[in-house]
């Protein structure tokens, strides 16, 4: 489950640092750098996930 999502996060930003690249259509470059924001966004989630670890909720 977990290599799913290294998997995905990096093909998001690859995908996305290909359409900033390659397109010179300024609609392409945004949505490319948004596939880049939740490739990112999604690694840094993965990361940080701990099997069975619990909600640090403080009451």
């Amino acid at each position: 489950m977990m290599l799913a999502n290294y998997i995905g996060a990096v093909a998001l930003v690859v995908i996305g640092f290909y359409a900033m690249v390659m397109k010179h259509d300024i609609i392409k470059i945004v949505v490319g750098m948004g596939l880049v924001d939740y490739g990112l966004n999604l690694m840094i989630v993965s990361i940080g996930f701990n099997e069975g670890g619990t909600a640090p909720i403080y009451t």
